[in-house]
């Protein structure tokens, strides 16, 4: 009985110095100010961000559907991911984004405002915005910044690609569609529009063709947007007021875009635990690198 008190004594001093011994620094989740993400494997998420405060900018007349189909960010050889994202269309201006990820910062938002808080809502979607001037064709790109919720970076002036017709000709919804080709963004690109809707704008930047852009691939097929719908539409062209620093320009964009991927880390480790579930699980480091697919490469 005695040897059974001492040992029992002892176990206690074991558990309770072990309790009292802290935590190293990195792996403590409160020194984060952006809570613990969790990932699967090696990738970079979306954090939900509250859409209830935005600015009107049009109403869409027209909104097409396109499935996006791009390369995962978690493994080269896993299949590609298919993102539904929306081309609204008013008079002045246009709006193309992931109803996706729409859909999720409205959970986001909804949760936000009957509770206070959403809990850790992360997601994996395409996170661009495309807003567009039909007047003088000028295009405006917002990225979503992964692991920081409500940030934004704003690309302004952004090009369009130039154009090769051709007569070759297919039927797509219904629609006679025209074929045309560009080299746009380090990419070359296979495009089929139609003049039934006579507007110059298309998913994306694959604008300045006289008629709106039904399908586009990538000639290597590792991009491809198809689109699944168009219907009349009477609604409202959303910009949301998320947090955005200085402008960029376009190659500032691709060389920052190019760091997230390489030195994930060093850019969002310091903010925010990400702990991986997947395969590899555990804390990511240094070491951590997200495959790098681009959409654009120049």
């Amino acid at each position: 009985m005695k040897f059974s008190l001492l040992f029992f004594n002892f176990v206690l001093c074991c558990v309770v110095c072990k309790a009292q011994k802290p935590i190293p620094s990195r792996l403590d989740p409160r020194n984060y100010p952006n809570g613990v993400a969790m990932i699967n494997d090696s990738e970079l998420v979306t954090f939900g961000s509250d859409i209830s405060a935005y600015d009107t900018l049009d109403t869409a007349r027209y909104m097409a559907t396109y499935d996006f189909t791009y390369p995962s960010n978690v493994r080269f050889s896993d299949p590609p991911l298919t993102d539904r994202m929306t081309l609204e269309i008013g008079n002045r201006k246009t709006a193309f984004y992931s109803l996706d990820l729409f859909k999720d910062d409205s959970l986001y938002t909804y949760r936000w405002r009957q509770s206070g808080r959403a809990g850790n809502f992360n997601s994996n979607h395409v996170r661009f915005f495309v807003y567009g001037d039909r007047q003088s064709q000028e295009l405006e790109v917002q990225q979503r910044m992964p692991m920081q919720s409500g940030r934004v970076v704003t690309i302004p002036g952004e090009a369009i690609p130039q154009w090769t017709i051709d007569t070759l000709a297919c039927e797509m919804l219904g629609y006679r569609c025209l074929r045309a080709t560009t080299h746009y963004g380090g990419r070359d690109w296979t495009v089929w529009f139609t003049l039934e809707i006579p507007f110059s704008v298309g998913p994306w930047k694959l604008w300045g063709l006289p008629g709106l852009v039904l399908r586009a691939e990538e000639v290597q097929g590792m991009f491809s947007f198809i689109c699944t719908s168009v219907v009349v539409a009477e609604r409202p062209i959303r910009r949301y007021r998320w947090r955005s620093g200085k402008p960029i320009d376009h190659d500032a964009w691709l060389k920052l875009e190019e760091r997230m991927h390489r030195s994930p880390y060093a850019m969002f480790g310091q903010d925010t635990q990400i702990v991986s579930i997947g395969n590899s699980p555990g804390f990511m480091d240094e070491n951590w690198e997200v495959p790098y697919c681009p959409l654009e490469l120049e």
